[in-house]
């Protein structure tokens, strides 16, 4: 939570805050010190969630967590959609022995290069006084692992194609497919209009209210 909710002690606003990271609520009621056992934080913390103050309190905080998610959403995809959509062949070599991205690609797709080695080669050409410097560069490009930036996006678009089902693990290629779909090079995914809205935090799945166990 970023400010005090009014009116509550710190021990329920600790609790609060705890359940909010991941709604465990044995978790939380621990946490804040509610009780040393189990068995009575377990009862502690199902007595707090249903006290309506601590219950519009905890609404509160996922409201304000999926505001944020909102606003993040979008930059985390479109870091995924740049590794996953990375290729050696989007890369070149200026005559300076720098790596930059060709034409057409965006230069958003240089974050997706883990690791560059440049080498430098240097030889003279000619004779006697028409000899002249040439310099090469060669380089080696390493680029971040794509699995798991396709895994992950392939999880938050919910994408099911056919002959696939939910549940059935992630493939690569299905990944491939979702975000070819989408039309994206890394540059466009999660903008303005862009990539899946995310559920409330803490809401029932397809709702945008947050959910409190009764």
């Amino acid at each position: 939570m970023s400010e005090p909710v009014p009116a509550l002690t710190p021990q329920q606003q600790r609790f609060i805050e705890e359940y909010a990271k991941d709604k465990n609520q044995v978790r939380a009621a621990l946490a804040a010190g509610l009780s040393d056992s189990y068995f009575a934080a377990a009862q502690a913390a199902r007595a707090l969630l249903k006290n309506p103050q601590i219950r519009n309190a905890v609404k509160h905080v996922f409201r304000v967590q999926a505001k944020r998610l909102k606003m993040e959403i979008p930059d985390v995809i479109r870091e995924w959609a740049i590794l996953g959509k990375s290729d050696l062949d989007d890369y070149e070599l200026t005559d300076k022995g720098r790596i930059t991205t060709r034409p057409g690609v965006p230069r958003s797709a240089l974050r997706a290069v883990k690791k560059v080695k440049i080498t430098r080669t240097e030889k003279l050409t000619g004779r006697g006084d028409s000899q002249e410097l040439t310099v090469e560069y060669r380089a080696e490009i390493e680029l971040h692992a794509k699995e798991g930036p396709l895994a992950k996006l392939h999880e938050h678009l919910h994408g099911v194609l056919p002959g696939e089902t939910k549940g059935s693990g992630v493939s690569v290629e299905l990944a491939t497919r979702i975000l070819a779909s989408i039309g994206t090079r890394g540059a466009d995914v999660g903008g303005s209009g862009g990539g899946a809205v995310p559920d409330a935090v803490g809401a029932e799945p397809g709702t945008t209210e947050p959910c409190v166990p009764e």
